[in-house]
């Protein structure tokens, strides 16, 4: 008799204890959520952390030796003179931080390395000063997203289209001499350009250059433009220094 009122006595007070956790448990999981910090809603940073710095070092591996002979010379790693030439050895394994360097250059030179294209510059978007003279280059179409160059160099190439160059209303210097350029509609919009050198071309319209207030020099030497059209240019843009010679 007595274990029986016992055994009903410890089902009574698992019962009431089973029912304590079903009617408290909601309402403790509830006030645990709430308390919680606000994580990010994207949780692949935290897991990933490095996975822009991964696609830095995928575009790096997809170069071949003379763009990443050219970068390791900008970040100061490649010495310059005889030493240089003696002691060449492209580096082809960079660390984060070289890696970070290279797309945070401000100036690159890759002139005079027969480079067929500029699209390894394409996500350098920090580039301020790029001299791409002297190459195979055909298409400036790279350039596209490099609105913040001021300074371009792309003398002594087989370029025919300045389009690609429509919104880089930060340029202020362009040598694009030597060419095959027909038409400068493109620069229209470049209203901070202070210096535009285009010479051996193809071009014999200057009309777009007309709203350009800011030109202080324009070269356009051996190229297909009238001496009306010189003049025309010259009254509407008074203070640019024009050297230009017309041919016969």
């Amino acid at each position: 008799m007595e274990t029986e009122i016992f055994v009903a006595i410890i089902g009574g007070i698992f019962s009431l204890f089973t029912a304590l956790i079903i009617i408290l448990l909601p309402r403790w999981l509830e006030r645990r959520d709430q308390r919680k910090p606000q994580t990010d809603e994207n949780p692949v940073s935290q897991k990933f952390p490095n996975i822009i710095q991964f696609d830095k070092r995928h575009w790096w591996n997809q170069l071949d030796d003379n763009w990443k002979q050219v970068f390791n010379q900008a970040i100061g790693y490649e010495e310059k003179g005889l030493i240089g030439l003696i002691n060449r050895v492209v580096r082809t394994e960079l660390n984060d931080n070289d890696l970070d360097k290279i797309f945070n250059l401000q100036t690159l030179d890759c002139s005079n390395h027969q480079f067929g294209s500029l699209e390894p510059l394409r996500p350098l978007t920090e580039l301020h000063i790029l001299k791409c003279g002297q190459n195979q280059l055909s298409d400036l179409e790279p350039l596209r997203p490099l609105t913040q160059l001021r300074h371009l160099d792309c003398y002594a190439n087989k370029i025919s289209s300045l389009e690609p160059l429509c919104q880089l209303t930060q340029l202020q210097k362009l040598y694009c001499g030597n060419n095959q350029i027909s038409n400068l509609e493109p620069l229209r919009q470049l209203t901070q350009l202070q210096e535009l050198y285009c010479g051996w071309n193809q071009i014999s319209d200057l009309e777009p250059l007309r709203s350009l207030t800011h030109l202080q020099k324009l070269h356009c030497s051996e190229n297909q433009q009238s001496q009306l059209e010189i003049d025309k240019f010259k009254e509407a843009v008074p203070n640019c220094h024009i050297q230009g010679m017309v041919k016969a």
